[in-house]
């Protein structure tokens, strides 16, 4: 479905909305994740595969790739659930990310029925005692991995990947069926709205690299700044850039969404950068980055007709809660 200017102008307000004071702190988002976490442990009755030591280097060891690929993953599978469970376990991503971000990842997981799957196909682990210091908690299958680490009253967001195949695809059953499509057409218009010149500088390779450049890597470093910084975009199209960062940050909770859109927002505009390889036109190869100090935006449609997004949201030094560990 095309993108219309209403569509550009929701997105860009759904950005500016973010950089407002969050409305629920980070230590009472911290409060309810715990609350959430207990509570499905209790209903899950402390079952092994779905508590897990927050040692276990399972932690750390997260992919997006569906069952078939990784059998070994550590979890209970929400298909398993009873309803309560299952309501449980809805109610945990609940607190740990905002209403879009919510729906953002159902939509993710119900798209698995476009490929023959079931929304079910996704794994769920606690790490470690929700009510210690240290703990976590992650969902991941296909196209789809969060991960939270909470430290006393702090919260460590990331690695986030969010994935599509297909990519657009029209509405079924009264359910978006485009879960990516702000991230893929809003950055698309950017590129777009730029004259010759700026648009010659952001597109720095001809070619798309084929995927995301870090992978499913445990620890990352920051990727080279490509394009142009935000420096050079005017205020409409730096409002779309930031609504590209919007949809990552919204599968955070609320407060820490808040605060990580507030930190990228204010940051000083030649420390932002956009940039594109690949095709601009639509159904084209492509590939983005949006980088900032000490994060980075990975976005690849890169293959099978750009009908398969991968995409990634990467902390440097505070994925897996690295920075609220160990300083």
């Amino acid at each position: 479905m095309p993108f219309s200017r209403r569509d550009l102008l929701i997105a860009i307000a759904g950005s500016a909305a973010l950089a407002m004071p969050a409305a629920a702190s980070i230590s009472s988002d911290a409060a309810q994740m715990r609350s959430a976490a207990s509570d499905f442990l209790s209903a899950i009755g402390g079952h092994p595969a779905g508590a897990v030591s927050f040692n276990d280097g399972r932690r750390i060891n997260w992919h997006w790739f569906p069952e078939r690929f990784f059998s070994g993953r550590e979890g209970l599978a929400l298909k398993t659930l009873s309803f309560d469970q299952r309501d449980a376990a809805d109610a945990l991503l609940a607190a740990s990310t905002t209403p879009e971000g919510f729906a953002k990842a159902n939509a993710i997981m119900r798209l698995q029925e476009r490929l023959g799957r079931t929304a079910g196909d996704y794994w769920i682990s606690i790490y470690g005692d929700p009510m210690t210091r240290a703990w976590g908690w992650s969902l991941e299958g296909h196209h789809l991995s969060l991960n939270y680490t909470i430290v006393d009253d702090q919260i460590a967001a990331g690695p986030i990947f969010l994935g599509a195949k297909p990519t657009l695809v029209p509405e079924w059953q009264g359910i978006d069926r485009a879960p990516m499509r702000v991230e893929e057409e809003t950055a698309r218009a950017l590129l777009l709205s730029l004259d010759d010149t700026r648009k010659s500088r952001a597109l720095f390779d001809p070619t798309p690299p084929g995927d995301t450049l870090t992978g499913s890597n445990v620890q990352v470093q920051a990727l080279p700044n490509v394009g142009l910084p935000f420096s050079e975009l005017p205020a409409s199209q730096r409002a779309l850039a930031l609504a590209v960062v919007q949809q990552y940050t919204s599968v955070m909770p609320r407060g820490i969404a808040a605060e990580t859109f507030a930190r990228v927002s204010t940051a000083s505009d030649d420390q932002l950068w956009f940039g594109w390889s690949g095709t601009p036109e639509k159904n084209g190869l492509y590939y983005y980055r949006i980088s900032g100090p000490g994060w980075f935006i990975e976005h690849d449609n890169s293959r099978e007709s750009a009908g398969h997004i991968h995409s990634v949201w990467r902390d440097v030094s505070n994925d897996f809660g690295q920075r609220l560990l160990y300083g």
